[in-house]
């Protein structure tokens, strides 16, 4: 598990550079996750710790980046303000984001054995805003639709019921099946399985930022 914090000073330029581009963190941040996630896949690849049956299979493949999303906003504002506040009230739900294929530039033509490449070489600074654009594209049309809290309270209990099963069988079982870490499960065939999340990162929600941040 890796940890690393910004400084201020880094984290106030992220926000001025986003706001110049006229693009958000919220949807900046799936981009760069991807070009980071990209470059750990070619590094693999480059050191043939990834055929190349599965490396043209994920070249291809797009990418589907998950997480929770603030439903407070939309929260009875009477209800809110009479004490709706002292209540135990889980107001989330989940956005799903798609993003094109595997972003590598002019790595794409790189072969096993040949040096890893910086992040330039993989995605244009022009890129990344287009991109992240699109994500927010994506961001605005989901909860502008007329059926956004609908499609929200329909999906909450069968991910209630996802969590809830596997929950149940650590507790009555004590551990998952003895030869669920004997499977070899391929990248091909989890993805004839269903969609499958490369990130799942939170949004800002209503985090307040420091007042030098606004400056």
């Amino acid at each position: 598990m890796l940890h690393y914090d910004l400084s201020p000073d880094t984290s106030r330029q992220v926000i001025l550079n986003c706001r110049k581009n006229k693009i958000t963190f919220g949807s900046a941040y799936h981009v760069l996750a991807q070009v980071a996630l990209s470059r750990v896949l070619l590094r693999r690849y480059l050191r043939g710790e990834i055929d190349e049956a599965e490396w043209n299979f994920r070249k291809t493949e797009p990418m589907i980046s998950g997480g929770p999303l603030n439903l407070r906003p939309f929260l009875d504002k009477d209800w809110f303000e009479a004490g709706g506040t002292n209540n135990f009230c889980l107001s989330i739900s989940f956005y799903v984001y798609h993003l094109p294929f595997l972003p590598l530039g002019s790595a794409s033509a790189l072969r096993p054995g040949m040096e890893v490449p910086g992040y330039d070489a993989l995605f244009s600074r022009e890129r990344l805003v287009l991109r992240s654009k699109l994500v927010g594209l994506q961001a605005n049309n989901f909860m502008k639709h007329p059926l956004f809290l609908e499609m929200a309270a329909s999906s909450t209990p069968r991910r209630i019921e996802r969590m809830r099963s596997p929950a149940l069988q650590l507790r009555n079982e004590g551990g998952p099946p003895q030869n669920a870490s004997d499977a070899i499960i391929t990248p091909e065939d989890q993805a004839t399985a269903g969609p499958v999340l490369v990130t799942v990162v939170s949004s800002l929600g209503d985090v307040i930022l420091h007042p030098q941040f606004l400056k």
